[in-house]
C-alpha cells in the first residue's frame, strides 16, 4: 500500500529516541554539521500500519534481555516553502514561544514534560525510503522552581541578581 502524499502523523506524548539534532551540530550520523533531525519512538500497535504504508521505522538492537523499540528519523528543514511550526511552553500556564531556525537549537537542552508532532512524508521516486520531516510540534518543558524568595523583588533593591 503506497502512502497519501496528504498525510499528516500525529504522535501524542511522543518521546525522542537517542539524543536529539536540532542545532545542526556535527556528529556521528551527521560528520560535516548541518542538518536537523531527531528520532522519535514509535507504539508499538502503530509499528505494523507505519510500515504497511510505506514509513521507513526502524528498530532498535537490544542487549541482553531488553525489548526491541521502533523508531522513525525526523529531518527539520527550515528551508523549504513550509518550515516547521515548533511551540513550546514551560508548565502548566507558561505562553507558548514559536522557535525559529535561530532558536530551535535550544530544543537539544530541553528536558520535556509532553511533547506531540505532527510529521509529514516526503515521497519521491529518487531515494529508496521515504524520508520524513517535522511539519509541527506543541512541547512542554519542565519547570525548574525557584524556592520561595529565591529572587529579591522590592523595589528598594537596585542592586542587580547578576
Amino acid at each position: 500500500m503506497a502512502i497519501d502524499r496528504r498525510v499528516v502523523l500525529n504522535l501524542t506524548n511522543a518521546q525522542f529516541m537517542y539524543r536529539p539534532n536540532f542545532s545542526a551540530r556535527a556528529d556521528k550520523y551527521n560528520p560535516n554539521g548541518g542538518k536537523r533531525y531527531f528520532n522519535v519512538k514509535i507504539p508499538e500497535e502503530m509499528v505494523e500500519p507505519l510500515i504497511e504504508e510505506g514509513w521507513n521505522v526502524k528498530a532498535t538492537n537490544p542487549q541482553d534481555d531488553q525489548a526491541v523499540e521502533h523508531y522513525l528519523k525526523v529531518n527539520v528543514n527550515f528551508h523549504g516553502y513550509r518550515p516547521p511550526k515548533v511551540w513550546v511552553k514551560s508548565g502548566a500556564n507558561g505562553e507558548p514561544v514559536l522557535l525559529d531556525e535561530d532558536t530551535i537549537g535550544q530544543m537539544d537542552t530541553f528536558e520535556i514534560a509532553d511533547m506531540e508532532l505532527n510529521i509529514t512524508p516526503w515521497i519521491t521516486d529518487k531515494y529508496d525510503v521515504m524520508p520524513c520531516y517535522l511539519k509541527s510540534a506543541f512541547v512542554t518543558i519542565v519547570d525548574d522552581e525557584a524556592p520561595a524568595g529565591f529572587f529579591n523583588t522590592d523595589d528598594d533593591n537596585e542592586e542587580a541578581p547578576f
